[in-house]
């Protein structure tokens, strides 16, 4: 299949974090951002995409085809809204999506609309600029643990767990403030060093080290 890598822009790039955040509750990793990356550069548009996704198993075991809209609608609102906004706030948002269902949307592009909608909200939104606001502080920590350290695999609970403690309030300005966020979240494992009867030199491990 022809690629064309212009299409990997970092609009394209940043759209993938929101889907994965909204869809999954889940940093992409190295592993599906490459699956990604595919997509995107075979032509395919973020919505296409979205609709794809949304039927692999990771996501139908969270949101079984089965399930009504009602049920669906809200699961899917607790799960991307957290305490980011208010009762009423996530109220209106489940009756927002079962009307959308009712419709005629599909769910993947119910997903796709809540990620384009958060996205343009603004910081001074009533109802959901924390919303916003948190949605964007994990595709902050996602990029970090995608791109720069560089960790991936199709665990799909450890991906989840690098973002689930991510709120409106967290502090994602520096590197060393990601950082600080991965390494509660997902903390690297430490190394067990066993000393002998002469001298030793240890150089631990960020990890959690057994000596």
């Amino acid at each position: 299949m022809a690629t064309n890598p212009a299409l990997w822009t970092s609009t394209s790039q940043t759209e993938m974090y929101r889907f994965f955040a909204v869809a999954f509750q889940a940093a992409p990793g190295t592993t599906y951002m490459d699956q990604l990356y595919d997509a995107v550069t075979s032509g395919m548009s973020t919505e296409q995409i979205v609709e794809v996704f949304t039927t692999k198993s990771q996501f139908t075991n969270v949101y079984p085809r089965f399930m009504s809209n009602k049920d669906f609608a809200t699961k899917l609102v607790a799960n991307v809204v957290g305490n980011s906004a208010t009762d009423a706030a996530k109220a209106q948002a489940v009756s927002d999506v079962e009307g959308a269902l009712a419709a005629g949307f599909t769910r993947g592009k119910v997903v796709y609309q809540i990620f384009t909608n958060l996205a343009n909200k603004t910081a001074t939104d009533p109802d959901w600029a924390g919303t916003a606001k948190q949605m964007a502080n994990q595709v902050a920590v996602s990029k970090y643990y995608t791109e720069t350290l560089l960790q991936g695999g199709e665990n799909l609970a450890t991906l989840q767990k690098v973002i689930s403690g991510v709120t409106k309030d967290t502090v994602v300005g520096t590197t060393a403030a990601l950082q600080a966020v991965v390494d509660a979240a997902v903390p690297t494992p430490g190394q067990t060093f066993t000393l002998t009867t002469g001298t030793d030199t240890v150089s631990g491990t960020s990890g959690g080290d057994s000596i």
